[in-house]
């Protein structure tokens, strides 16, 4: 929080550029999924004890040993989103495949209310342009070759991009289902639909007496789906059985089906990928 950087907890170090670093001894996983976990505003930053003995070097310009001293007296950690909410500084560095899944919000068009609400947008316009600069970065260097992966993205569709191999979901079914999915922080009502994935089999019996939908898929050839027509089991294989299988649940969502028919080939727009 003090130094506004990249705070990171690796197996051979700890800390930031600029408040320094420390071993990883005496520090726990749990510290790190605490750190992780402070989501701003409602959890507060995370302190770490002993800061200004622990951590040597770092590069702050402009600021004293008396000053640094001070700061590191209280030196205070939060989610690593409010700075780069993919994650993708720590990893396109030094990692050849970057995979990347983004369930950031979206800022919708509103109204003006009042001063509050101004402060409030000041914020939200900065990051979601910070966010979109970084989406653009990673898009560009999956294009021109120079970063491998993907990029899931809620209301993102492939069909904005003519590299890319498969259409996969429309930007309508896009816009209207998969970017109202909640992942606000309230308790599920049983009208929620729930999908289920690895590891989750021991729950489907109590999400379903408790009066939820439950949908487990299985990948091509696992637990009691059958061998491939088509003999692949890639992951962009596996890929396209989900999209198909979620093909067939909008009688149960009541969204119309259309949304969920494949997409046709489109030209690239302006719009904000």
């Amino acid at each position: 929080m003090a130094f506004g950087a990249n705070f990171i907890f690796e197996r051979d170090r700890v800390g930031s550029y600029l408040a320094g670093y420390a071993p990883p001894e005496g520090f726990t996983l749990a510290q790190a999924v605490a750190a992780s976990a402070c989501f701003p505003p409602l959890f507060g930053p995370l302190r770490m004890d002993r800061a200004a003995l622990r951590f040597k070097g770092g590069r702050a310009k402009g600021v004293s040993a008396d000053e640094r001293k001070q700061i590191l007296g209280d030196l205070r950690v939060t989610d690593g989103g409010v700075y780069d909410n993919m994650g993708l500084e720590p990893v396109w560095k030094s990692h050849r495949v970057v995979l990347v899944s983004d369930a950031g919000g979206l800022m919708d068009a509103e109204a003006d209310k009042n001063f509050f609400w101004r402060i409030q947008r000041y914020q939200s316009i900065q990051d979601t342009q910070a966010r979109a600069l970084r989406k653009r970065f990673l898009i560009s260097g999956y294009r021109q070759g120079t970063i491998n992966g993907a990029y899931f993205g809620v209301a993102s569709s492939p069909t904005h991009h003519a590299a890319a191999r498969d259409p996969g979901y429309s930007k309508a079914f896009a816009m209207d289902v998969i970017r109202n999915i909640r992942t606000d922080l309230d308790a599920v009502v049983p009208a929620d639909l729930i999908v289920a994935g690895i590891g989750i089999d021991t729950a489907i019996g109590p999400l379903a007496e408790a009066g939820f939908e439950v949908i487990v898929p299985d990948l091509r050839g696992y637990g009691e789906s059958g061998l491939a027509p088509d003999g692949f089991y890639d992951l962009a294989a596996h890929a396209r059985s989900r999209r198909d299988a979620f093909q067939s649940v909008p009688a149960r969502l009541s969204v119309p089906h259309e949304l969920y028919s494949r997409p046709r080939a489109e030209p690239l727009t302006e719009e904000p990928i």
